[in-house]
């Protein structure tokens, strides 16, 4: 992916690479070959989205519009496979989807996920938190 050939655009201005499970909410501004996700590829894109009331832009040549409301809907994005399970979280309603810090089911914050988190959260059960 080059981001620099159209700086204009907003995630990418333009790529010959693949573009999956991406999206941008900034304002789009400039002149030339515009778009809300890219301004123009010649690779693949998939599972991406742009918002198109903050992108300022209702087109694009790759990825698919969706309002501020729908981006911060998880359905959004869990509907064209985004893993929100390890991968991804969101504030519903609130945020844009943000990468996980920790993995799901890692309840100690260790990397690991394994009995010490059950331990964790038996022993925070238990205390009453």
């Amino acid at each position: 992916m080059r981001l620099s050939k159209f700086p204009d655009t907003l995630l990418a201005g333009y790529t010959d690479g693949t573009v999956t499970n991406c999206y941008s909410s900034g304002l789009v501004t400039g002149d030339l070959r515009l778009g809300g996700l890219v301004g123009w590829y010649n690779g693949a894109i998939g599972n991406s989205f742009w918002d198109v009331n903050t992108s300022g832009l209702t087109t694009s040549h790759g990825g698919t519009p969706r309002t501020t409301a729908e981006m911060k809907t998880q359905s959004t994005f869990s509907s064209a496979g985004w893993d929100f399970i390890e991968v991804w979280d969101i504030g519903e309603n609130q945020t844009y989807p943000f990468l996980r810090t920790y993995l799901a089911g890692d309840i100690n914050h260790d990397g690991v996920v394994d009995f010490r988190d059950i331990a964790h959260l038996a022993g925070d059960w238990m205390s009453g938190l």
